[in-house]
């Protein structure tokens, strides 16, 4: 499966239309498949007593954080997304809100060619618009930063549509077709994310749950989209940026410039051409190698018609054997038997019908 890339531009925009736009481009040229937004409302995502999580921001709540940042109306997103379609990448974003997701499905029965919403972790317990989600999208990624197995298979269940008896399952309801395909993504919710803290083995214990997964990366270096791949991610989201004041949006703080993302992208491709397809047998470049390496079997003294072959008479020798001639593999199936015709010393022994 080929890597997916997103940038995750978040509210690094800062309110503009015109800044979302030069982002779609800059971050395209630097490689992404995709460009993420979040689609949010303060009054919305947080009352006005829920204290603010992180520290680069002095406004006193979270949604007074949030209305500091800039927000773009919901109804303002159709130059954003035609700049997606010029630029070739996929526009995604995050509704925090059921109206984010209404009109979220406008665009689209608007003609505009998207599929896929994103889940935040922090809303993976947020039953009410994960159904609207499911509804929705035809695919979802769902971030799973500080959730249990069974907190997650709580989510897919609603996300799809389907139920199943067993609630230790992340495979609800296989017996039913499910009415969106959904992504997990490994994710730490330290933001950003000290490499002790990334626990990428996350994604492996994803992969023993869904078939497409990947990694919502906070960490601050480029360079770890290269380990999430070895890993096992298929999917990758990064903050990016443009440049901006991170007292007014908290990730500009922990987002890559193009230059970097670029330098991210380009690690992410080479470790997936080092992963290969997997497949085990002669590859190209090996074929040499193979026929060089390994053994036939030779006579190792002249050896009479009717004498038995032994390890006194039979050496494995390199190259392999040429077709029609015994390889050092059937020697346990050539001793002991006795020899159909004349060897003189190094001829290769027949292979036995």
């Amino acid at each position: 499966m080929a890597i997916e890339i997103i940038a995750e531009l978040g509210q690094t925009m800062e309110g503009s239309v015109e800044r979302a736009i030069e982002g779609v481009h800059a971050f395209a040229d630097a490689g992404a498949t995709g460009i993420k937004v979040q689609w949010l409302q303060p009054k919305l995502i947080a009352s006005d007593a829920a204290a603010r999580y992180w520290e680069t921001n002095d406004a006193v709540s979270q949604s007074a954080a949030f209305a500091k940042a800039g927000m773009i109306a919901y109804d303002k997103w159709a130059p954003v997304l035609e700049a997606c379609e010029d630029a070739k990448v996929e526009f995604i974003t995050t509704p925090f809100d059921l109206e984010a997701v209404l009109f979220w499905l406008w665009y689209k029965d608007d003609g505009y060619p998207i599929r896929t919403l994103k889940v935040a972790s922090g809303d993976i317990t947020n039953h009410m618009l994960l159904d609207a989600v499911g509804e929705a999208a035809d695919r979802v990624i769902l971030s799973t930063g500080g959730a249990t197995l069974d907190e997650i298979g709580r989510a897919v269940d609603v996300l799809i549509g389907t139920h199943s008896p067993d609630p230790e399952s992340l495979h609800y309801g296989v017996d039913d077709e499910p009415r969106c395909e959904v992504v997990l993504l490994a994710c730490s919710l330290a933001y950003p994310t000290p490499p002790e803290r990334a626990n990428l083995g996350r994604i492996r214990t994803l992969l023993g749950h869904a078939s497409v997964v990947g990694y919502s990366d906070h960490l601050l270096s480029e360079y770890s989209s290269e380990d999430a791949v070895f890993v096992g991610a298929t999917v990758l989201e990064k903050h990016v940026t443009l440049g901006g004041d991170p007292d007014k949006v908290a990730d500009h703080a922990m987002a890559l410039t193009p230059d970097r993302f670029a330098t991210y992208v380009r690690l992410a491709h080479r470790a997936e051409r080092m992963l290969g397809d997997g497949v085990m047998g002669v590859h190209e470049g090996e074929h040499a190698a193979v026929q060089g390496a390994r053994r036939g079997l030779y006579a190792a003294a002249n050896i009479k018609e009717g004498e038995m072959f032994t390890t006194e008479n039979v050496v494995a020798l390199r190259p392999a054997a040429a077709t029609g001639k015994a390889d050092a593999s059937q020697w346990l199936t050539l001793a002991g038997t006795a020899a159909t015709c004349d060897y003189r010393q190094t001829d290769p022994i027949v292979r036995s019908p």
